[in-house]
């Protein structure tokens, strides 16, 4: 894609300890392995985005309006970086929008555009994009594949993991595209079990297509789906209730505050508690009877499990302060 990136790599990250880890896996009676894919996702918001700006003569200033997630970062990105005309000079205002999702967090190149375009006609200047513009132009999300592999003792207890995940981020760098699948995702990889040693690479690979960025979980879904998956894989290698492998592996209460190997720190949690709630609320004793009467019918059933700890807002929370300072919102992620 760039001459100057060999192989397309455009960075090549790690988190965790690699030789603990790779102590882990030497001694393990038993290792799961899997590559999973997590997709590359259109946005596809039932508004699209747009732009309109107003020019003020009197004051030099702009007014522009945007289909947005948040004004405070847009502002002096468009005004200070990349126009220089200064955030004084610049009001960016956002109504009711009809859906966002992370892609409307981002200063497209659409939005400078319009404002300089008018400040350079002296009037008002409107973009607004159809459906395969948006398709064609908006940041989209995901599209990693992970090798992901889980050391187990001859308890079945977690003893290591490890993931290496190819991160696709497209032609070209968006706002966080380098941040979702590194410490956005990858720090919730450990998720609500006692895996003493995780080591993560992942590596960005500059593609032909169009850039990633937040969407809809930014990295936190990416990598619940890599650990539940390898959980269940590990039930079925290992012959035992997927279930029954989780209640193992469950962090306990009385180990609170618990740190995690690769970072986070969980100040609480009841993890076996609301597991077991959650089984009895959906009425699970009941499934195998529910599961019958459907193929009576000849439709199919199933009953899935995915447990996972999520980081809201950028955690640790002493981040809000310095968000603030940047100009980003604490409540950006």
């Amino acid at each position: 894609v760039h001459d100057h990136i060999k192989d397309n790599i455009a960075f090549d990250w790690e988190m965790g300890d690699r030789a603990k880890t790779e102590a882990a896996f030497a001694k393990a009676d038993r290792v799961v392995k899997l590559q999973i894919v997590n997709q590359r996702l259109v946005v596809n918001s039932m508004e699209p985005r747009g732009a309109i700006c107003e020019y003020d003569s009197k004051d030099d200033r702009s007014t522009l309006w945007v289909s947005s997630q948040g004004v405070s970062m847009i502002r002096p990105v468009v005004a200070d970086m990349i126009l220089k005309i200064g955030s004084p000079k610049l009001r960016v205002r956002t109504g009711d929008v009809g859906g966002g999702f992370g892609m409307k967090i981002f200063v497209h190149p659409e939005y400078p555009m319009v404002v300089w375009a008018s400040r350079e006609l002296k009037r008002t200047v409107k973009w607004i994009p159809d459906r395969q513009e948006a398709f064609q132009s908006d940041v989209q999300g995901r599209d990693h594949v992970s090798i992901a592999e889980m050391a187990l003792d001859k308890d079945s207890r977690f003893i290591g993991f490890k993931v290496t995940t190819y991160a696709a981020l497209g032609a070209y760098l968006n706002h966080f595209s380098v941040f979702i699948p590194t410490l956005a995702g990858s720090s919730m990889l450990n998720g609500l079990y006692t895996t003493p040693a995780i080591y993560v690479n992942v590596k960005g690979v500059m593609t032909n297509t169009v850039p990633t960025d937040a969407y809809r979980g930014a990295g936190r879904p990416e990598a619940c789906f890599v650990l539940e998956q390898l959980c269940e894989q590990a039930a079925r290698v290992s012959g035992i209730d997927r279930f029954a492998l989780r209640r193992i592996n469950f962090i306990p209460s009385s180990a609170m505050p618990y740190r995690t190997p690769i970072g986070p720190v969980y100040d609480c949690g009841d993890f076996a508690r609301l597991f077991e709630k959650a089984l009895q609320v959906s009425d699970f004793k009941g499934f195998s009877e529910r599961r019958a009467g459907s193929a009576k019918d000849g439709m199919l059933r199933g009953f899935g499990a995915c447990y996972f700890v999520e980081s809201s807002g950028v955690a640790p929370s002493k981040m809000a302060g310095m968000l603030g300072g940047m100009g980003l919102p604490p409540g950006l992620f």
